[in-house]
């Protein structure tokens, strides 16, 4: 959470600060946004991760296909995935079960895919 925070305070000192031209302005904007969206990221796993540990929130586990469970995590990110040109495989059995609970783990696989794409930088 420093690292947004600190983000955010440098773009709002450099505004208050500087004559900025309003192109750049809308530059600083933007990224102000994009770390607050960050941190908002960050306060929800904050607030999950307690809530799971004080058990407001139990997993439920059972043996069933994480095929289709990675199939749901991806169906978040493709479209995104394919604005930005990248080629997204899957190398999974689809008759592979494991226990775990689907809406909970769909969730974290989501989260580490769409900041895969997020952050993904292409080279070339």
């Amino acid at each position: 959470m420093k690292t947004p925070i600190a983000n955010l305070k440098m773009i709002n000192n450099t505004l208050l600060e500087q004559e900025v031209p309003a192109q750049k302005q809308q530059e600083f904007l933007t990224a102000q946004s994009s770390q607050l969206d960050k941190l908002d990221f960050l306060m929800q796993a904050m607030i999950k991760t307690s809530r799971l540990e004080t058990g407001v929130i139990s997993l439920e586990q059972r043996e069933q296909s994480i095929y289709e469970t990675l199939a749901a995590a991806l169906g978040g990110i493709f479209l995104n995935a394919e604005k930005k040109k990248i080629d997204v495989q899957v190398d999974c059995p689809e008759q592979l079960l494991v226990s775990h609970d689907r809406k909970w783990t769909t969730e974290a696989l989501f989260n580490i895919l769409d900041n895969a794409v997020k952050y993904m930088v292409h080279y070339g």
